[in-house]
């Protein structure tokens, strides 16, 4: 009887996509907590994936700018704290953290998205992106931008059942 290693060869790295914090209504902790406790248990990577619609949201409808047409939202102190966290704590070779959001739906479903100056939500221009096709609009608008599907298990059509899918 033999164990054999279930990565073998490259690197393996630790790390979590999916997180919130006492910014979104259903997290608890500050940001700041949640990157000491990635140090903790050794960490190799931390984003930040509060609910869009909870980030600065005293500012919708006062924070937007266009972007290739799409309007975006710049936030304040909460946008800018994970941000300026991410900075702060990453740590070339050692640990990295990515500012995120996760873009929640009430129609489609969750996805986080990484790599963006600026961030989308529900409650965005009469709440177009609750229109999936104007939220891959979006994405797809980014050369340089990451996102994800979460909790496609949600609902029976979470995603439009993954149609049309580019």
């Amino acid at each position: 009887f033999e164990i054999v290693p279930r990565f073998t060869g490259g690197n393996h790295y630790r790390g979590t996509t999916h997180n919130h914090t006492n910014i979104s209504h259903d997290g608890s902790g500050t940001p700041e907590d949640a990157l000491k406790a990635g140090l903790k248990y050794g960490y190799d990577f931390f984003a930040f994936s509060d609910h869009s619609h909870d980030i600065d949201p005293e500012l919708v409808g006062t924070d937007t700018v266009m972007r290739d047409g799409l309007p975006e939202r710049t936030g304040g102190a909460d946008w800018n704290q994970t941000k300026t966290l991410a900075d702060t704590y990453t740590k070339d070779g050692e640990y990295v953290v990515f500012p995120a959001f996760e873009m929640t739906s009430t129609t489609w479903g969750h996805a986080n998205v990484f790599g963006t100056e600026n961030f989308i939500d529900r409650n965005v221009n009469g709440k177009m992106y609750q229109d999936l096709s104007q939220y891959y609009a979006w994405v797809v608008s980014y050369d340089d931008v990451v996102a994800q599907f979460n909790h496609p298990d949600m609902s029976a059509n979470a995603f439009n059942n993954f149609k049309p899918y580019d």
